[in-house]
């Protein structure tokens, strides 16, 4: 009886299992598609994914808490939690720990400094001979550390006051600097951008190689810093870029501009860009702007940027005479191609006359401007005439006869028959590999005319439409 009872018993057993198993067949696929299939992906898929876990910025007012966790890359130690291959390859991939963003509120008790340097030392040893890429204002003693690790810095920003930090520690220690943002503000200043006393005083001490530079960075305030910035482009090497960031603050006399008092400086850089911040007086920023192209020399420059950070109220006007004279000393008409001047005033007989200059342009960005009680447009019929190229057959010459590239911030204040002439007269010169790129976009903050860009959209497509040229092209916001 027993025997029996057994038997029923596994027979049971039997078809439990086979209908689990069943089952279990049948759900399989289900579940190999539900279960977590990024986990399978390979680590290289992985590896472009992981990155965009720490890609973000967090706005004012920043807390100790969510910096140091920023600091320590927190997301990414979310997923290092997933399972032990995603932990083998976060930990184990420098790549992945070589951006170190330091924020002042990080120091701004003795607690979270010690929390700072111990998360910093993790990164740095995570990083290993990985290149750095660092923003900092930081004390002594995590400038010190960073220092230590000064042969695998790329990129540096230092912010803000530095007047306590040694940089001669890193002497000779630098050999892949490629990137290097340098502004000097005060840190009791209510605008820490705004530099009031060291007017870049310190690049005298900064013992950094220029000569390997790809780009330098400055930012300051007065003649005196404009004169120190200008003085260290001199050794930079053939090639690099080079920006600075001026802000005109009040001076001691609105009517009268204090002089840069800039020597003549000659470089070969490629790439230049000037901004003013802080239009308290336009008239100092125009004065400042001609006497500092006006003591340059520069028979490499590629690329010319000249930007304010106000578009209609902020009048910096073009100095054409002395961008003329930089011309002719530095030969700009054989190589600058890449031209900026969205921001500038500037006439439309003066911007004819410049472009007639450059044979080598091939990217030009304009914009129309509001003036007082009656507007300053560059974009006309008259302009787009003078710059539209005549048939092949023709002998005339035309400017920026390489033009591939033309952006303008306009109120479309001209007829679209003649600017759908200008667009295939420079299409019908293009490559299909090489294509045209026209950007037309309304004014910023003057949205009331982008009903007038559609019959321009319009007018466009139609020209794609019946022409074996390639164009690209954007207009609206």
């Amino acid at each position: 009886m027993y025997a029996l009872q057994e038997e029923l018993r596994r027979d049971r057993y039997d078809t439990h299992l086979g209908f689990t198993h069943g089952m279990q067949q049948k759900l399989l696929p289900i579940a190999l598609i539900l279960f977590a299939p990024i986990r399978r992906l390979p680590s290289e898929i992985l590896l472009e994914i992981f990155p965009e876990a720490f890609a973000f910025e967090r706005p004012p007012p920043y807390h100790l808490d969510e910096e140091l966790e920023r600091l320590a890359n927190g997301r990414l130690l979310t997923l290092s939690r997933v399972c032990v291959r995603w932990r083998s390859i976060v930990i184990g991939t420098p790549m992945l720990w070589k951006v170190f963003q330091l924020n002042s509120i990080l120091w701004s008790t003795s607690s979270g400094l010690e929390k700072t340097m111990q998360i910093l030392a993790d990164g740095l040893e995570r990083s290993l001979q990985i290149s750095d890429h660092l923003s900092l204002p930081p004390p002594t003693d995590l400038f010190d550390l960073l220092a230590r690790h000064s042969e695998r810095w790329e990129v540096a920003q230092i912010t803000s006051s530095i007047k306590d930090i040694d940089l001669s520690v890193l002497k000779g220690k630098l050999p892949i600097f490629r990137y290097f943002l340098f502004s000097l503000g005060s840190s009791k200043s209510p605008e820490p951008l705004a530099t009031q006393v060291l007017n870049l005083s310190l690049l005298d001490n900064i013992t950094i190689p220029f000569e390997q530079l790809n780009l330098l960075a400055c930012e300051g305030s007065g003649p005196a810093s404009v004169a120190r910035a200008i003085s260290v482009m001199s050794k930079l090497r053939r090639g690099a870029g080079f920006h600075l960031q001026f802000f005109n603050r009040k001076q001691v006399d609105p009517n009268q501009p204090i002089p840069l008092d800039v020597p003549p400086t000659m470089s070969t850089i490629s790439w230049l860009s000037w901004r003013i911040v802080g239009g308290t007086y336009p008239r100092h920023s125009s004065h400042a702007l001609r006497e500092f192209l006006d003591s340059l020399t520069l028979p490499n420059l590629a690329e010319l940027r000249l930007t304010c950070d106000r578009y209609s109220r902020q009048k910096l006007a073009w100095p054409h005479q002395e961008f003329l004279d930089l011309c002719a000393r530095s030969g700009l008409e054989r190589c600058l191609t890449v031209l900026r001047i969205s921001d500038v005033f500037i006439t439309e007989e003066d911007l004819i006359q410049l472009l007639s200059r450059l044979e080598s342009l091939e990217h030009l960005e304009i914009a129309d401007k509001e003036g007082q009680g009656t507007d300053l447009l560059l974009v006309t019929d008259t302009f787009l005439r003078a710059i539209a190229l005549p048939s092949p057959s023709s002998d005339t010459q035309h400017p920026i006869p390489r033009l591939r590239h033309f952006a303008c911030a306009s109120k479309m204040g001209f007829t679209v028959d003649v600017f759908i002439d200008f667009v295939a007269s420079r299409l019908e010169r293009r490559s299909p590999e090489n294509p045209l790129s026209i950007d037309v976009r309304p004014p910023p903050d003057n949205g009331t005319v982008l009903h007038r860009a559609a019959p321009v959209h319009v007018a466009l497509e139609q020209l794609v439409a019946r022409s074996k040229r390639r164009l690209r092209y954007e207009y609206g916001t």
